[in-house]
């Protein structure tokens, strides 16, 4: 995504209460994915690629699906999934790349293997 851009509205699938089914349907996949990728061996997190995309078709709609991994200090792992879909009905994100709705969830993963929930402010770059 670009680093130029203008979000409005939230970007979270925990907290949207959209009525829209394009957003739930995008928002249940995302939530769907995430809980897999929370269970995965530590082992395996641990060595995740930087970024993996992959455009899925949901609802007839092609929705880029990107997990980044960052390392972070302290020997942790910042895991985000991120879903994209071009769309100029009530954009939540408005860019050099292009205007749609964007959603993005995430949790860091610490050298033990412990879980936790991403706080918002590492989540912002991917929203």
């Amino acid at each position: 995504m670009s680093k130029f851009r203008l979000a409005l509205g939230s970007a979270s699938c925990r907290d949207n209460k959209s009525k829209d089914p394009q957003v739930q349907e995008v928002c249940r996949i995302l939530l769907e994915k995430l809980e897999a990728l929370k269970s995965s061996d530590p082992i395996f997190l641990k060595s995740f690629p930087l970024d993996h995309s992959e455009i899925m078709e949901i609802n007839g709609r092609e929705v880029l699906m990107t997990v980044f991994h960052d390392r972070l200090p302290k020997e942790e792992s910042l895991l985000v999934i991120q879903a994209y879909y071009s769309t100029w009905k009530f954009p939540n994100f408005i860019s050099l790349s292009g205007v749609g709705k964007v959603f993005a969830e995430g949790f860091l993963l610490n050298k033990t293997g412990e879980v936790k929930e991403a706080p918002e402010s590492l989540l912002w770059d991917y929203r």
